[in-house]
C-alpha cells in the first residue's frame, strides 16, 4: 500500500517512479520506463522499500547497495477488544543510499533452512537517519 502511494505521488515528476510490475522483483520502486513494462527481476536503480515496528535492526534477504527507503510505524496489536485500539501511525519515513558495506550479513550454517538475512548496521543506520523525511517528534 506504502509503495503504490509513493508512486502515485512520484508519477508526475520526471523521469517518476512506478511500482515494479515483476512479481518480488527488486527494487520496489523503479524509474518509470527505465525498465521494459516497469518490471525488473533485479534492477541497478530504484528504491527498495522496508517496513518496519522497530527503531532500528532493518533487514533484508541480502547485503545489497542501492537506494533503501524505511517506513517505521506504530501500530496497538494488544489493546482489547480490537475495536478500541489506537489507529496505526507513521513514525518515521528515512531514505538514504546505502552500500554494501553498510550491512551485515548473516548467512547460514551447512543444512541449515533458516533464510539468509543481512541487517543495516551503524553506518547504515546513521545515513537512513539523516535521511529522514518525515519522523513524528521523539520518533
Amino acid at each position: 500500500m506504502f509503495v503504490r502511494a509513493v508512486a502515485a505521488r512520484a508519477d508526475s515528476a520526471k523521469p517518476g517512479l512506478a511500482v515494479n510490475r515483476y512479481h518480488n522483483g527488486r527494487p520496489d520502486l523503479v524509474p518509470r520506463a527505465r525498465y521494459e513494462g516497469d518490471a525488473v527481476q533485479q534492477g541497478a536503480e530504484g528504491i527498495e522499500v522496508k517496513a518496519s515496528r522497530r527503531r532500528g535492526g532493518f533487514q533484508g534477504h541480502n547485503p545489497e547497495s542501492g537506494w533503501l527507503m524505511v517506513l517505521r510505524f506504530a501500530l496497538d496489536d494488544r489493546t482489547e477488544p480490537v475495536y478500541e485500539r489506537e489507529p496505526t501511525t507513521v513514525v518515521a519515513v528515512m531514505l538514504a543510499k546505502l552500500e554494501d558495506t553498510d550491512w551485515t550479513f548473516a548467512g547460514r550454517g551447512p543444512g541449515s533452512r533458516r533464510t539468509p538475512t543481512a541487517s543495516v548496521n551503524r553506518s547504515g543506520l546513521r545515513k537512513l537517519r539523516a535521511g529522514t523525511i518525515y519522523g513524528l517528534p521523539g520518533a
